[in-house]
């Protein structure tokens, strides 16, 4: 009896966990076409820019932006250190992942930043440029656009005022 019940338990555990990987997604090798267009992106980028955080004079800062490419394309890591210019001291670190959203077919962009803020973002490829969209309450709608061709980034953080998008940040990498 005791080897029966043994038989019929590993029976009962193998049809449960064959079911469950006939179900799950094949493995693809191949990543979408939308992640193959940001493979140009991988690399290490340094440069400098400048951000606007009220009236008066913009900081200016220099940093790195290091993207890697992760399970086989499927997913871009990037991770941003910058700091005020001609210092050691750290302004902005930011880490962000870039992936498909199957459901939509557009991208989804979660991003990470030293102080704490995270969020996930709606973003496109349009027009020859990465552009993510997000509101902070109290602040408004802004949107990031990243145009990077032929070993160059360049970056504009644009916020919402009165109807017109007003620049509060601006960035140019070259790639390394």
């Amino acid at each position: 009896m005791k080897q029966f019940v043994t038989f019929l338990i590993s029976t009962v555990l193998f049809v449960l966990s064959a079911s469950l990987f006939a179900q799950a997604p094949p493995p693809s090798a191949e990543p979408p076409e939308a992640m193959k267009r940001l493979a140009p992106w991988v690399g290490k980028w340094v440069g400098e820019g400048w951000v606007r955080m009220g009236p008066g004079e913009p900081a200016r800062f220099s940093g790195t932006e290091v993207v890697t490419s992760q399970v086989g394309g499927h997913v871009l890591v990037i991770d941003g250190m910058h700091y005020k210019l001609g210092t050691d001291k750290l302004s902005h670190h930011a880490f962000g992942v870039i992936s498909m959203n199957p459901a939509t077919g557009g991208y989804r962009f979660r991003s990470h930043l030293a102080n704490g803020l995270s969020g996930d973002y709606t973003a496109e490829w349009k027009g020859g440029a990465f552009t993510w969209f997000l509101e902070i309450p109290g602040l408004g709608k802004q949107r990031f656009t990243i145009t990077f061709d032929a070993g160059q980034w360049d970056e504009v953080g644009e916020m919402e005022r009165n109807g017109e998008w007003v620049r509060f940040l601006e960035m140019h990498l070259k790639k390394q």
